[in-house]
């Protein structure tokens, strides 16, 4: 399908993403491995790395259709490990089941009370982590 965009790029056939009827998951692994082809055709660039959410889709889809998709490596961006990791406290927090009686009530009390500051901690753990590995 010809996509003409708008006037100021160049005409060329490729898959338009204003027609796309798949999954939003899906159109965003092929635009990404899209994306990775034309920089290593048109400008000769090979991304390594991929700072990705816990979507582990798009770096399968990398590895099987790009050529050196065997060293791509997922980065896990920070934000939403540490949003993974808050959403997780405070479902441990909320689970009157598994804590119940006098010192499961007392401890998802502490617990809510603490969940800032566990989240703060995270968020500091992997700053430092990254500061000392230059990564």
């Amino acid at each position: 399908m010809l996509c003409h965009r708008n006037g100021r790029m160049e005409k060329k056939d490729h898959l338009c993403w204003k027609n796309w009827k798949g999954p939003s998951t899906a159109m965003e692994s092929d635009s990404i491995v899209e994306g990775l082809l034309y920089l290593e055709t048109v400008h000769h660039i090979r991304c390594t790395r991929l700072v990705r959410d816990g979507d582990s889709n798009t770096i399968a889809k990398c590895r099987e259709r790009i050529s050196y998709g065997g060293r791509i490596l997922k980065v896990e961006c920070a934000n939403n490990a540490v949003r993974r990791y808050g959403r997780a406290i405070q479902k441990l927090q909320g689970n009157t089941t598994r804590f119940s009686g006098p010192a499961g009530i007392k401890g998802r009390q502490l617990l809510k009370q603490k969940i800032m500051k566990l989240i703060k901690g995270a968020r500091n753990a992997i700053k430092s982590n990254a500061i000392n590995n230059h990564n």
